[in-house]
């Protein structure tokens, strides 16, 4: 790996607080939006005075998003997937059966893949008890919003490229936008370890050719986003009928 280190140092006045934060959201505009990526870029700040800034570079804005869904297909074309709160905590875990939709019991025909999507709820009253501000994280999902496709290490266009939605996720949203993400409020990957090259690249190397590999990629993906938004919507529905509850308790 090549290097590159800016020290800053005998300055005439102290930086602010602000303008190490500018300094920190420039970097993070610049980095690839995931930090383990082997070939990404990858900047580092170092404050002693601002370590908080510091985590902030490291981690993106990924600890202010309120879901983490993690969802995996085995090489036997297994699924299970779990749901973590912005604490980490779980808050949903579903085994293959509960992914598959549309009545289809037979495993995906894929090779093994990771999906990882966070969720942001972009409103004032979540971010009121986060570090960053919701501008910044709208900012920055403007530019990396949507589902990045990472094929054995590298990074696939255009797969999460500006204003590319390869998974439908803004068309189901629309159609139900109470607990649905779009590339707009989320930022995701597939990752995808294949040995058997069951995946075939086009030859412009844009994409891949749409054959049985990678569509069934793409079902269980939408799977996964179907399974998550109806646990969330089966948990909202039942806070609102314990408020209705309580509501008419209240009144009596």
């Amino acid at each position: 790996n090549t290097w590159t280190i800016i020290t800053i140092k005998n300055l005439r006045s102290h930086l602010t607080r602000a303008e190490v934060k500018k300094i920190a959201r420039e970097m993070i505009l610049l980095a690839d939006p995931f930090d383990d990526n082997p070939v990404g870029f990858s900047p580092k700040l170092k404050s002693k005075e601002f370590t908080d800034l510091e985590k902030l570079v490291e981690k993106r804005y990924f600890i202010d998003a309120e879901f983490h869904l993690i969802s995996e297909v085995d090489r036997l074309g297994n699924a299970h997937a779990k749901v973590l709160d912005w604490k980490e905590n779980i808050l949903y875990e579903a085994k293959h059966e509960q992914i598959i939709q549309r009545g289809i019991k037979n495993n995906y025909s894929c090779p093994p893949v990771k999906f990882d999507l966070w969720v942001f709820i972009l409103d004032e009253v979540t971010f009121s008890t986060r570090q960053s501000s919701k501008q910044e994280v709208q900012e920055w999902l403007k530019e990396f919003g949507g589902i990045h496709f990472y094929y054995n290490g590298l990074r696939v266009s255009p797969y999460g490229d500006y204003q590319n939605d390869w998974l439908g996720m803004n068309l189901m949203r629309a159609r139900n936008p109470e607990v649905r993400p779009s590339t707009n409020t989320s930022v995701g990957r597939i990752t995808v370890i294949d040995n058997s090259n069951l995946l075939i690249q086009k030859t412009d190397r844009s994409g891949f050719i749409e054959n049985e590999s990678f569509e069934e990629i793409i079902r269980f993906a939408q799977d996964s986003l179907n399974w998550m938004a109806k646990r969330r919507l089966n948990e909202r529905e039942s806070k609102r009928s314990k408020d209705r509850v309580e509501t008419k308790n209240d009144s009596m």
